[in-house]
């Protein structure tokens, strides 16, 4: 399953998320949305609304982030509150070649401190189209987002090569919506 478009003029086909989790950047379902040969597509017939659905939907979770190239790296970071996320269980699994095995349930090794390793996960947008970049923690990949000088404070902890990169390209949340 997946939500799809067709251009309609060169035939070419585009899945583009599932449900308001879109693989691309806000800026580019922005250019196919002003682009009429662009249309939602599903099962060989033409749908209603599919790009404007992910444009408008604050919920939607953009993996790309213009500017940023490479996202799979982790930022060590202090954090002035441990609670600014709820930590999720880690779940842990073993199986042994015959079926064997076992499965159970650890805290994150992250829960309750307030130094923590994040990955940057995409961006969101708020009903005004602003716009703020969400987090994971690396160990549980709970998500959040931050308030614009709790990322300055970050900004301000990390060497230069990566600061002159990340900070024209994160956006601090300016709300108290976590993700």
């Amino acid at each position: 399953m997946g939500e799809y478009i067709k251009n309609m003029i060169t035939g070419e086909e585009v899945k583009i998320g599932v449900l308001d989790h879109c693989f691309f950047s806000r800026q580019q379902i922005k250019k196919w949305l002003d682009d009429p040969a662009w249309v939602g597509w599903y099962a060989g017939k033409e749908e209603e609304g599919t790009l404007r659905s992910f444009y408008d939907d604050h919920k939607t979770l953009y993996d790309k982030i213009e500017g940023l190239n490479y996202n799979e790296f982790a930022i060590k970071v202090v954090l002035d509150d441990s609670d600014v996320l709820e930590h999720q269980k880690v779940h842990i699994s073993h199986k042994g070649k015959r079926g064997s095995g076992y499965h159970y349930a650890e805290d994150c090794q992250f829960k309750g401190k307030t130094e923590i390793w994040l990955t940057i996960v995409g961006e969101r947008y708020d009903q005004a189209g602003e716009g703020r970049t969400i987090f994971a923690c690396d160990c549980c990949e709970a998500m959040f987002s931050l308030p614009q000088q709790e990322l300055n404070s970050i900004f301000k902890n990390i060497d230069q090569a990566n600061r002159d990169y990340l900070q024209p390209i994160l956006k601090g949340r300016k709300d108290i919506i976590l993700t």
